[in-house]
């Protein structure tokens, strides 16, 4: 049993977290809880954040301007949950916190998808359906506001998204378009493109030359009159019409001007399409796109992420959908290589951090929740890649009944990773063992990170026991992170303690919420 004096040090041991601070964890976990779920929170309502209420009605005005620091320096790992908080604020009874949420609306709405998901926040938020007047003027100035040439892009490729379309939605808004040019825009898109538009009636003919482009795109015969097309204008995936989206010559086109993300996410159809081959041209450019050092850079895409796009390539089929492919052995190679090569772009939380893998048999059963295709042994290998090869300071762990130490290497690859790994006899999984361990031996540790399958604890210390004695020993705060990476919910946590986090599952989001955690910043 703690007594009173040990509870006073161990509170003292634990940053002391203020009302912004949870502002902060809710905006980043999607939780006021101790929790970070993999997927989509189809149940995140007004319900989900009372104590983010209870801010907004003491400093409302902050809580927005908190809102466009975090979404706009790309801190939150999902944007849902700052949508709603700006929904709520739009729905104070304060006028003042009322104006400055929907004054923030183009700083944190910045794309047709966050905004249509903000409506979808607002309505629901609200006790009526109905829209006021400030609502109607920030929804318009984010349409009138818009470079012409910029609205027409976004307008046409993100058409509908949250059960929104741009229809609904001006007509709900009413904007009173500047000038003569978005009054025939707005038009169009209220008469769902029946309005026609006269190029020699209009002045920004560069916004209405892309919009008859796209026009042309959707009636093209065949790819030879949509391909010139796509390459003036510079049309994406969602501008072509079905009946053109197999065609290897529309995605030839496509890949000159892809992104790095959209072409990794794209990979299995353009080879199912049989544009990517053993000896196409295209499989060059690709390739050289998936090397390019630069682009991965800007990218900044987690190792993580690259080995499920990996593994699913190489499986040749989606984890949805009927679509097949024999993979291309260029390709696969140029993924691996990237997958090496993203982890110099990890940002590093420079804390003295101490991994602890499961190494139980269960480990290797199924997929991770939230990554199909990838089984936890698989992601807890890659992710403790990217703490060897990025943290200045890390000793991994492997772990069941017993502790034993895995010599991982810098210039480990994955395969030696987990064969390191499967070294280590297993046994039941004891989760406070590193804890336990670390305090033991005197070893100073400021963030203990333990990845599982959904066997978080059979000990009869739990790991926020052994986490709290640690500091007591130690003197340090250490903090813990706890991946359940099959997990459904499951919590050990204490969920009084701002430094202990559970993770339930693991999505492309979940690394930055680690290292967001790991840093102090949630």
């Amino acid at each position: 049993m703690t007594n009173t004096n040990d509870s006073v040090f161990n509170r003292a041991m634990v940053h002391e977290v203020n009302e912004f601070d949870q502002l902060r964890r809710f905006l980043m976990l999607g939780s006021e809880s101790s929790m970070y779920t993999a997927g989509k929170d189809k149940t995140l309502t007004v319900a989900s954040a009372p104590k983010v209420s209870a801010l907004l009605q003491k400093s409302g005005v902050s809580v927005v301007n908190e809102l466009v620091e975090v979404s706009t320096s790309g801190r939150a790992a999902k944007q849902d949950p700052t949508l709603l908080v700006l929904a709520m604020a739009a729905r104070s009874a304060d006028v003042e916190v009322r104006k400055a949420a929907f004054d923030a609306i183009p700083k944190i709405c910045r794309t047709p998808t966050m905004l249509f998901s903000f409506i979808d926040f607002y309505k629901a938020a609200g006790s009526t359906s109905g829209w006021g007047r400030l609502m109607r003027d920030a929804v318009s100035s984010w349409y009138n506001n818009k470079n012409l040439n910029d609205l027409v892009y976004q307008v046409t490729k993100y058409a509908q998204r949250e059960g929104w379309s741009h229809r609904d939605v001006l007509r709900l808004s009413h904007p009173k378009p500047e000038n003569d040019d978005r009054s025939k825009f707005y038009k169009w898109i209220v008469s769902k493109g029946e309005h026609k538009i006269d190029i020699d009636a209009v002045e920004d003919k560069r916004a209405f030359t892309r919009l008859l482009a796209v026009e042309a795109a959707k009636l093209a015969p065949d790819a030879s009159s949509i391909v010139p097309l796509i390459r003036e204008f510079n049309l994406v995936h969602e501008h072509i019409p079905t009946n053109l989206q197999k065609d290897p010559s529309v995605w030839e086109a496509l890949l000159e001007g892809m992104p790095l993300t959209a072409l990794i996410r794209n990979l299995g159809r353009m080879t199912a399409y049989g544009l990517l081959t053993d000896t196409s041209d295209a499989t060059k450019r690709a390739v050289e796109k998936l090397t390019n050092k630069v682009a991965i850079e800007k990218a900044r895409i987690h190792p993580f992420n690259v080995l499920v796009a990996l593994n699913t390539y190489q499986k040749g089929h989606g984890n949805l959908g009927s679509l097949t492919w024999k993979p291309v052995s260029k390709i696969s190679k140029a993924l691996n290589e990237l997958f090496y090569d993203s982890f110099m772009f990890v940002e590093p939380s420079n804390k003295r951090t101490c991994v602890a893998l499961d190494v139980s048999g269960s480990m290797t059963w199924g997929d991770v929740n939230g990554s199909p295709g990838i089984n936890p042994r698989l992601a807890s290998a890659a992710m403790a890649m990217a703490t060897i090869r990025t943290e200045p300071n890390v000793t991994v762990m492997g772990f069941s009944h017993q502790l034993v130490e895995v010599d991982l290497k810098k210039t480990d690859t994955l395969e030696t990773v987990v064969k390191k790994i499967e070294s280590v006899p297993m046994g039941s999984t004891m989760c406070s063992l590193p804890m336990v361990w670390a305090a033991q031996k005197k070893l100073a540790f400021d963030t203990f990170i333990i990845y599982t399958d959904n066997e978080t604890n059979s000990d009869r210390m739990s790991p926020a026991q052994a986490l709290r004695e640690y500091r007591q020993k130690m003197g340090i705060p250490a903090r813990l992170i706890v991946v359940a990476l099959a997990g459904h919910g499951r919590t050990i946590a204490d969920p009084n303690d701002p430094g202990m986090l559970d993770v339930s599952g693991f999505d492309s989001a979940a690394p930055s919420v680690i290292a967001e955690f790991s840093r102090g910043v949630i």
